[in-house]
């Protein structure tokens, strides 16, 4: 069970959590990332295109900080989680 004084954070890292599953599914689509903030990091891609490699690096970059959250998010008490697996 989540302790109430953890709910702020909880919810911060849900938000995260779906920018990152968005971000995953427009590079999947081989959509453009126009803008994407990862805690405290903001990345401006609207003029860039990627070549495959970076893709996937961005990509398992992305994979590997859901992990982080989702361990963060059982640490905080929240369960259910699906573990991430990259394709």
């Amino acid at each position: 069970m989540v302790d109430a004084s953890n709910l702020g954070r909880v919810r911060m890292l849900y938000g995260e959590k779906a920018r990152i599953d968005q971000a995953l599914t427009s590079l999947d689509a081989g959509e453009p990332i126009r803008s994407l903030k990862i805690g405290e990091v903001e990345i401006s891609t609207v003029h860039l295109t990627y070549p495959p490699q970076m893709v996937q690096t961005i990509k398992n970059d992305l994979l590997g900080r859901l992990d982080e959250i989702k361990n963060e998010l059982t640490d905080l008490g929240v369960t259910g989680l699906r573990p991430t697996e990259p394709e």
